[in-house]
C-alpha cells in the first residue's frame, strides 16, 4: 500500500507495532488505555473505524497502518493536526507539515492566503499551500488495500440538536455535566501538579473552582502581563480565596521583544507552524519562565479555559437570534455573511472591499453546501455561524494554543472541549445561550469555591500603565468635534498608536512600535491583524527565519 507516516516519536507521540498493526498515537482518553487501543486496531474492520474512533472520549491523533487498510484521524475539536501530500502516487503522512514542503513545489492557494490575511485562519480544507492537506476536526482518511481513499466526518458539531427542555433542567443539566467532566479529568490526571493559567474571566476561573470544589490540592495558578493589571489582581484574589499558590509573571517591551527575536521563538514558530493559522503564541514566555525558575514540576499538566466563552453562547450575535421571522432565505444567507465578514474577516480594513467580501462570501456558501442541506441552513442560521466558527478559528486557531506547553515539553487538558460538553451544548436553545445566560447562571448558583460573588470581579478592564490614561484622555477629545466620524477615527486611532502600550501580555512586542502605527493607514485592528500581514509575507517570501 502506497501510505508512508513519517511522525517523529517523542513525549507526545508514541509508536506502537503489534502483529500486522503500526499504531501512532498522541494524546490523552478517558474512555479507552491504550492496551485497548491497540488490541482493537489489531482487529478492526474498516468499514469499524469511524465508529471506533467516534466512540473515543478525550483529545487525540493517531495514524495507522495495517495490511488491509490505513488511515489518519483527529479528534472533533482537532486539538493536534495531521497534514498529508501525494507525492508519486505515495500518500505521505506527518504531523510536521515543513517535513512534507520540502517535497512538492510548494503553490500558495490565493483564496487561502486571502482569508489567512482577513481572518488570521484558512477556510474549509484549505492550507495555504495547494499540495498541502490537512483534516477537519472530527476527520477521518481511510485508504484501503486498493489505494482508494475516503475523507470522511466521523462526528460534525451541529449547536441546534435542541433538546426541548424547561430551563432549570438545562441549568440542573449543565451543573451535573461540568463536575462529570472535572471527575473523570482528575482521575486521569492523577496526583501529577495542575497549573491554571488563571484571568479575570469566567472560563479559568470555572476550571480552579470547580478543581478546588473536587477537593484537588496539588494546584498552582498563574497570571502574567503588565505590573498592577487587572487581570492580575483579580487573579491572585482569587487563588488566595481557594487557597492555591500563585505565581505572577512580569512582562515588559524591551523583554519581550528581546524574546520575540530570539532563537528559541523562531524555534517554537516552526514547531507550532500549520500553514492554516497565524502562530498562537499568548502566554509562550511565561511557560518558558516557569519550565527555567522550576517554579512547576516538569510533569505538570497545564489546564486552561479554552474553549469556554465559545461554546457556551459568548460569540452568538443578536441579530442571528432576534431577526424578523418572515425574512427569506436569501436574506438569511446574507444575514451570516455579514455577520461572518464584519466579526471574522475584519483584520484589516484596506481588505474589505466588495470583491473580496463577494469572494468570501462564496467561500463560505460552499462549505456550508458541502455539507448541509438547504432546509439546514435556513432553518439554524445561528447555527450555521457557530459551525463556521468552531470549524474554522476555533479548531485551527485557538485550540493551537497548546503547542504553547507542548514546545516546552508540558501536557495539557482541555475540559471545556470535552466531548461530554460538546455534546451537551449543541442541544441547548440558542436563546439560552445567547450572551452566555445559562452558563453564567450556573456558575453563579453553584459558587464553587466562593469566588462568583461581585466583589472578585469579571474582566474588571482597567487601562495600564498608568501614564497613558491622562494622555489618551487628551488626544481622544480633539476627536470629539467630528461626530460619528470622529468616533471611527478615534477607534483606529487608539488602535494603532496607543494598544501598543496598553496591551497587557506585549505580545505586539513582537513588531515595533513604528512598525504598528503605520498599519493606521491600513486599518489594523488588532495584534492579529499585523501577525497575520507578516506571517504571509513569510510565506509569499519564503523566509526561513520568523
Amino acid at each position: 500500500m502506497n501510505f508512508s507516516v513519517n511522525i517523529k516519536e517523542d513525549i507526545f507521540w508514541k509508536k506502537y507495532v503489534n502483529n500486522d498493526s503500526i499504531l501512532w498515537i498522541k494524546g490523552y482518553m478517558f474512555s479507552h488505555n491504550i492496551d485497548e487501543v491497540i488490541n482493537v486496531i489489531e482487529n478492526i474492520k474498516i468499514n469499524e473505524i469511524e465508529s471506533f474512533i467516534n466512540s473515543i472520549d478525550g483529545r487525540f491523533s493517531l495514524a495507522v497502518i495495517k495490511d488491509s487498510f490505513s488511515c489518519i484521524a483527529v479528534d472533533k475539536i482537532r486539538s493536534s493536526p495531521l497534514f498529508w501530500i501525494e507525492d508519486k502516487n505515495i500518500i505521505e503522512i506527518s504531523n510536521d507539515p515543513n517535513s512534507l514542503l520540502i517535497k512538492v513545489n510548494g503553490v500558495i492557494d490565493n483564496d487561502a492566503k486571502l482569508t489567512l490575511s482577513m481572518s488570521g485562519y484558512t477556510t474549509g480544507h484549505r492550507t495555504i499551500y495547494k499540495e498541502l492537506n490537512s483534516l477537519l476536526a472530527g476527520e477521518v482518511l481511510i485508504v484501503d488495500e486498493n489505494n482508494s481513499q475516503n475523507l470522511k466526518r466521523y462526528h460534525i458539531y451541529k449547536p441546534w440538536r435542541v433538546i426541548d427542555k424547561d430551563y432549570n433542567y438545562y441549568l440542573r443539566k449543565l451543573e451535573c455535566v461540568t463536575l462529570s467532566i472535572f471527575k473523570k479529568l482528575l482521575i486521569n490526571v492523577g496526583s501529577r501538579q495542575i497549573v491554571v493559567p488563571l484571568s479575570a474571566g469566567n472560563d479559568s476561573r470555572l476550571v480552579v473552582s470547580c478543581l478546588k470544589h473536587l477537593g484537588a490540592k496539588n494546584v498552582v495558578c498563574i497570571s502574567y502581563g503588565s505590573k498592577g493589571n487587572f487581570e492580575s489582581k483579580i487573579s491572585k484574589n482569587i487563588a488566595k480565596k481557594l487557597g492555591y499558590k500563585w505565581y505572577f509573571h512580569e512582562l515588559n517591551h524591551s523583554e519581550q521583544r528581546s524574546f520575540y527575536n530570539s532563537i528559541e521563538f523562531d524555534n517554537y514558530f516552526k514547531f507550532a507552524n500549520s500553514f492554516i493559522s497565524i502562530p498562537f503564541f499568548q502566554g509562550l514566555s511565561t511557560v518558558k519562565y516557569l519550565r527555567d525558575n522550576k517554579l512547576v514540576d516538569e510533569d505538570a499538566v497545564f489546564i486552561d479555559g479554552g474553549g469556554g466563552d465559545y461554546i457556551s453562547g459568548g460569540h452568538i450575535k443578536e441579530t442571528l437570534v432576534n431577526f424578523k421571522k418572515n425574512i427569506t432565505n436569501d436574506e438569511k444567507i446574507e444575514l451570516i455573511h455579514y455577520e461572518m465578514f464584519s466579526k471574522h474577516f475584519d483584520l484589516w480594513q484596506h481588505l474589505k472591499t466588495n470583491k473580496n467580501s463577494k469572494l468570501i462570501n462564496t467561500i463560505i456558501t460552499k462549505e456550508l453546501e458541502e455539507f448541509f442541506s438547504e432546509k439546514d441552513i435556513f432553518s439554524n442560521i445561528h447555527g450555521m455561524f457557530e459551525y463556521l466558527e468552531f470549524y474554522n478559528r476555533q479548531s485551527k486557531y485557538i485550540n493551537s494554543g497548546q503547542r504553547c506547553y507542548e514546545f516546552y515539553g508540558f501536557d495539557w487538558r482541555l475540559p471545556l472541549w470535552d466531548d461530554e460538553y460538546i455534546d451537551f451544548w449543541e442541544k441547548v436553545p440558542v436563546e439560552y445561550k445567547f450572551k452566555q445566560k445559562l452558563y453564567i447562571d450556573m456558575l453563579q448558583k453553584t459558587d464553587w469555591g466562593g469566588v462568583w460573588s461581585n466583589s472578585f470581579g469579571v474582566n474588571d478592564r482597567k487601562i495600564t500603565p498608568f501614564w497613558i490614561v491622562p494622555f489618551r484622555f487628551f488626544v481622544k477629545i480633539f476627536f470629539v468635534f467630528f461626530g460619528q466620524k470622529g468616533k471611527r477615527m478615534w477607534k483606529q486611532f487608539d488602535i494603532s498608536f496607543f494598544h501598543y502600550w496598553m496591551n497587557l501580555t506585549h505580545q505586539l512586542s513582537i513588531f515595533s512600535y513604528f512598525y504598528v502605527v503605520k498599519g493606521f493607514k491600513n486599518g489594523g485592528k488588532n495584534l492579529d491583524s499585523y501577525v497575520s500581514k507578516k506571517y504571509v509575507d513569510f510565506i509569499e517570501n519564503r523566509k526561513t527565519k520568523w
